[in-house]
């Protein structure tokens, strides 16, 4: 038995699909650019913070970086029509970015760049790109 919603008679799973479909519609790519340059700004920032005050949001920092980086990808894979170029572009890009991070570390006191960490920012891009895919697939049908 499907609840009905109160402003439009439509089932509310209807409504809730309804909503969640506009999140992957052409005209929310431009907020989607501008979440993900402002993430971008974000772990760029926390990334080269000085190890004694940089934030951290687990107890491990493999998984900051795996977290970091599947939102990084989700929100680039958001803000672009959906194509495989489009994902090889935000993957290639992301682990550019990662791996410049893990560079940029290396002139900040008490931090050090690490394989290790460009390979869980891996691992969580493929998990953003391919969660954004699996979305827009179960939405399209």
């Amino acid at each position: 038995m499907a609840l009905a919603c109160k402003n439009r008679g439509m089932p509310r799973a209807s409504v809730l699909s309804t909503a969640f479909r506009t999140l992957f519609d052409p005209p929310a790519r431009s907020a989607w650019r501008w979440c993900w340059a402002l993430l971008c700004a974000v772990v760029a920032i926390a990334a080269l913070t000085p190890a004694d005050s940089a934030p951290t949001m687990t107890p491990s920092d493999k998984i900051d970086h795996f977290l970091a980086f599947a939102a990084l990808a989700g929100a680039g894979a958001l803000s672009m029509p959906d194509r495989l170029r489009n994902r090889l572009i935000v993957a290639t890009t992301m682990l550019a970015f990662g791996a410049g991070i893990e560079w940029g570390q290396t002139f900040v006191p008490g931090r050090f760049g690490d394989v290790a960490d460009v390979l869980a920012d891996g691992v969580g891009v493929l998990l953003g790109l391919g969660a954004v895919w699996l979305l827009r697939r179960r939405l399209a049908a």
